[in-house]
């Protein structure tokens, strides 16, 4: 066997070898679970309450303690896409009432869209009757790093943050996840 024959056998084997590592790690490792993180307490003024926010302030973490999924949805006053999707999660908060906890929560102040007049007439103009509130001050928006509006954020029961969807949310779409999450 020449030294040129040697080498390619060589190269083929560590091909082979290298291929067969390919293949096993996604068998190895495909099927763990991907780890949820927790979700952010933050502090909450009340718009509307649907008896799930106390009238006032209050916190994030209250409404965690109900032990329900939550749908978190961060908007603003003077944010397009934010007013185009409101009427959708008003559809579908008032389909799953019981199973679901619905909270909105104005940052525009924090992201330049808006301020919490304009917050208060978009709630009025689509008769949003799920709860609402605002951010008191910035952490929801550092902590959750929201870059732009809308994100919504769908939490677990038992507090964890299943999927974060960054951009406008159809009605079809978020019903479709909920009952997943509703599934598990």
């Amino acid at each position: 066997m020449s030294l040129v024959s040697f080498s390619v056998a060589r190269a083929r084997a560590a091909i082979v070898l290298l291929l067969v590592a390919l293949l096993l790690f996604p068998a190895c490792f495909g099927n763990a679970e991907k780890k949820r993180e927790a979700a952010y307490d933050f502090k909450i003024g009340s718009y509307t309450t649907d008896n799930v926010l106390p009238e006032g302030e209050s916190s994030f973490s209250q409404v965690l303690a109900l032990k329900k999924p939550v749908v978190l949805n961060f908007w603003g006053g003077d944010c397009p896409p934010c007013r185009e999707e409101m009427p959708d999660f008003q559809e579908v908060a008032d389909q799953f009432t019981d199973q679901v906890i619905f909270v909105g929560i104005d940052v525009g102040p924090f992201v330049g869209l808006g301020t919490h007049e304009q917050a208060k007439s978009l709630l009025k103009e689509y008769d949003i009757t799920y709860p609402t509130g605002y951010a008191i001050d910035d952490a929801a928006v550092r902590d959750y790093n929201i870059p732009g509006l809308p994100i919504t954020l769908l939490i677990d029961t038992q507090g964890r943050i299943v999927k974060t969807k960054t951009g406008l949310y159809r009605e079809a779409d978020l019903t479709n996840d909920l009952k997943k999450l509703l599934a598990e």
